[in-house]
């Protein structure tokens, strides 16, 4: 008598199990390609570390994964329109997923999130168009994008990104006047959490919150040291200063610390942003009230810079907003 167990049978091609296999196969090998051109991107990158910040990156991969997804699910278009938002949503796993592997931060997940949500849908409506022109073909032109990536990487090397001149400003209205609050732009020490506001960028992108802003000197030699979090550290040099009117100042960032604690992408003064300089001005608006306001100036050159300076808008907007509450209330609290 034959009590041999049969082995289990192989799932069906149509399976939820086989679907779940390929699927899984196909965003292994998706992954593995994202990596290996994020890697050498990173490695041909003009400043040893911004290959992330690169077209390649952005937006031809994004685009080439949407469109392999896209042709993977509907291999002879007869999904309908709104089947591109899976490609779109495996395109998003795989940046998520990449991030964690790579130990990105959150702010670069976030700043990558919507290019390539965006540059997904581009890919698959593509091949959805292909699908109704060229329906014999479709396999074989949607094939041929999955090169793009790489073969951007060639004109990534040898294009210089434009520069864009940007400034951002924010002010609050704070009941007292400019000598009242001009002693708090000198030195604010001791910064505790509660004292902020929340935000986006400090919230949610997790941005470390200020701790302390002290000047050390008077005028035009005296510089500004501050201080975020527990080992952000950067300074502030004078060039102008006209008390109870304005303060302004340069940015020197000694130290890596910014770039280190925050995205290791973005640094501050590199080859794709650099923040300038910056300053406080108050405005008297009658004998008991004044507007204060803070401004940056900074230089972004990417291939988007329209798209970087919308981030820099929320994200500098966020952290003078967060600065200038906590002027008000300090201000204010400690009048007369």
């Amino acid at each position: 008598m034959n009590n041999k167990i049969p082995d289990d049978p192989l799932p069906e091609p149509s399976s939820p199990l086989w679907v779940a296999i390929r699927l899984a196969i196909i965003l292994a090998f998706a992954l593995t390609v994202s990596l290996i051109l994020f890697l050498i991107s990173e490695a041909i990158s003009k400043d040893g570390g911004g290959g992330a910040i690169s077209l390649s990156i952005l937006v031809v991969l994004p685009y080439a994964l949407g469109s392999v997804f896209y042709l993977l699910s509907d291999l002879h278009g007869q999904k309908p329109k709104r089947a591109t938002i899976i490609p779109v949503v495996l395109v998003l796993l795989i940046l998520i997923i990449g991030a964690i592997i790579l130990r990105e931060g959150v702010i670069c997940v976030a700043m990558l999130a919507p290019l390539w949500w965006l540059f997904a849908w581009f890919g698959a409506t593509t091949v959805k168009i292909l699908h109704n022109r060229y329906r014999k073909r479709t396999t074989l032109h949607s094939s041929i994008l999955l090169a793009l990536p790489f073969l951007m990487l060639v004109v990534d090397a040898n294009t210089v990104s434009p520069i864009t001149t940007s400034n951002v400003e924010r002010s609050v209205l704070i009941n007292a006047t400019p000598n009242e609050i001009w002693p708090h732009l000198l030195k604010m020490d001791d910064i505790q959490q509660s004292e902020g506001r929340w935000n986006v960028t400090q919230n949610i992108l997790q941005v470390h919150r200020p701790r302390s802003a002290v000047v050390i000197g008077e005028k035009t030699n005296a510089i500004r040291y501050a201080a975020w979090g527990a080992d952000i550290t950067f300074e502030e040099h004078i060039r102008e200063w006209h008390e109870n009117e304005d303060l302004r100042w340069e940015f020197v960032f000694a130290n890596d610390s910014v770039q280190k604690y925050t995205d290791r992408h973005i640094s501050p003064d590199g080859a794709h942003l650099k923040i300038q300089n910056g300053g406080y001005r108050l405005e008297p608006i009658n004998t008991q009230q004044t507007r204060l306001f803070l401004d940056t100036n900074y230089l972004v050159s990417t291939p988007v810079n329209t798209y970087g300076t919308l981030w820099g808008e929320l994200i500098l907007g966020d952290i003078q907003s967060n600065i200038l509450h906590i002027v008000k209330t300090r201000a204010e609290h400690h009048k007369g």
